[in-house]
């Protein structure tokens, strides 16, 4: 066997090695926090073919309709890099959020590769709490949720209003630009009612310029029976399959 048949030999045996991979990732997971001012935040996943052939992609997929990803190409030489461009639009997302991203190909050991971009979405109020709650048949009482403004610059609470008749809602200014108070008030707790409030304020940012807060009227979860005094548990009062040990009670 000649040194070249051997060497062809040689490299493509990593084919049959566990762990190995074609396509090396400069890192699998972007990290990264958005400005408040951006629409849509891209992140890049920077990769090298380091198998003996070629790679070919066949299709990124993404798992979700807010985010969109593409590859520079479909097919890389041995040794040749390439991109992984993923966007997402932002919309109202606060916080962290993150999203999957997968990457189909021939690559011997890893056909499909799992790619995620963690993006923190900065915060310019601070709404608390984001959802409030009353039981069917609760007295009908006024719950109030704080809004803070976070950034340097004010934000001004300017309108509220309820998507549900069933609410009366009021709006208190703490301070101007920076806090704020509204008051919400169910007319009746004898049904269910699933609502939100809608918080318009004067922010300069379009996606930060409206949000909604969450008013629900619901039933309560019944607690679970009690066991009688001495009556035996599902688990104790199963027979034992066959073959299994005994159980021997505590005590």
């Amino acid at each position: 066997m000649n040194a070249r048949i051997l060497g062809i030999l040689v490299a493509w045996s990593g084919l049959l090695l566990p762990g190995w991979s074609a396509l090396v990732f400069d890192t699998e997971v972007a990290t990264e926090t958005a400005a408040p001012t951006e629409e849509t935040h891209q992140s890049k996943f920077i990769f090298k073919n380091d198998g003996p052939g070629v790679v070919t992609i066949s299709e990124v997929q993404t798992t979700c309709g807010c985010l969109g990803a593409t590859a520079d190409k479909m097919s890389y030489q041995p040794g040749e890099s390439g991109v992984i461009s993923a966007t997402i639009k932002l919309g109202t997302f606060e916080g962290e959020i993150v999203k999957s991203i997968y990457v189909l190909s021939d690559d011997p050991q890893n056909p499909k590769r799992m790619l995620q971009m963690k993006i923190t979405i900065p915060r310019l109020m601070e709404v608390s709490p984001e959802v409030t709650t009353w039981a069917v048949g609760e007295a009908p009482t006024a719950k109030t949720v704080t809004i803070k403004v976070l950034r340097d610059d004010p934000i001004e609470l300017t309108a509220v209003s309820s998507t549900r008749d069933n609410f009366l809602i009021e709006m208190k200014e703490v301070e101007k630009g920076r806090s704020y108070e509204v008051v919400m008030t169910p007319k009746s707790t004898a049904e269910p009612t699933l609502g939100a409030v809608k918080l318009e304020t004067n922010c300069e940012l379009t996606r930060y310029k409206n949000r909604l807060i969450f008013v629900n009227v619901v039933r309560s979860r019944r607690p679970a029976a009690a066991a009688a005094p001495g009556a035996a548990t599902p688990a104790a009062a199963a027979p034992a399959a066959a073959g299994a040990p005994a159980v021997k009670p505590a005590g």
